[in-house]
């Protein structure tokens, strides 16, 4: 009988050692866990990052696939034109600028080249608009002086915003959808660019444009 109680006591001693033990670890197989987790959890951050930097950028400027609203905007000779919309098959190429911006008038040579290439097109495809930010005074200075062919128009305020222009030089394509086909938030610094702009106002890219997304209402 009394052996049968030590041995009991014994075994419970070592039970209660390995409790205490285990007890002990706990602690480091939580740390361990925590760690881990936060390793888990990095991984998706830097994976997720990315994908958080477009989201914010495209709230800051447009981008292609955008759809922008049609609104109607008065030119510098007081007619008014319709801008997010044209006929089926055509293009619009929207150039938004300053008089006081020194980058417009560096990429000034180049848009020339753009809205003068667009405009000889014997088709009659393409429609340009140069979108002035500034007063009407000075707007016609500035075209008078630096010799710009073309249309040049004064946006009404929500189009600013809703265009996503946040500043210029800007220069956007749209096709007859009302769809961003190109962007370009910078100076034009090679004939590359200029033939990028060209390439996407391309009637076959409008095309392919329409034949991929369907029609919607947009007029504002």
């Amino acid at each position: 009988m009394t052996s049968q109680t030590e041995n009991s006591k014994v075994g419970n001693t070592r039970l209660a050692g390995a409790a205490r033990k285990l007890i002990g670890f706990v602690p480091i197989i939580a740390l361990s866990l925590s760690a881990m987790l936060v390793v888990v959890l990095a991984r998706e951050v830097t994976k997720l990052r990315p994908q958080a930097a477009e989201l914010k950028l495209r709230r800051a400027i447009p981008y292609v696939t955008q759809w922008v609203p049609t609104v109607r905007a008065r030119t510098l000779s007081g007619d008014s034109v319709t801008i997010g919309e044209t006929k089926r098959g055509q293009t619009q190429t929207l150039i938004f600028f300053t008089t006081v911006c020194p980058f417009c008038l560096e990429t000034l040579p180049l848009w020339k080249r753009i809205s003068a290439t667009l405009r000889a097109d014997p088709t009659g495809r393409h429609e340009v608009y140069w979108i002035s930010l500034s007063s009407p005074d000075s707007t016609a200075a500035y075209v008078a002086k630096h010799a710009i062919e073309g249309t040049v128009v004064f946006p009404p305020p929500k189009m600013i915003s809703v265009y996503r222009v946040k500043g210029v030089p800007m220069t956007l394509v749209i096709n007859d959808r009302g769809q961003i086909t190109h962007v370009h938030a910078s100076v034009f610094q090679s004939n590359r660019a200029v033939d990028s702009v060209l390439v996407a106002a391309r009637v076959q890219d409008t095309l392919q444009a329409r034949a991929a997304t369907p029609p919607r209402n947009r007029t504002q």
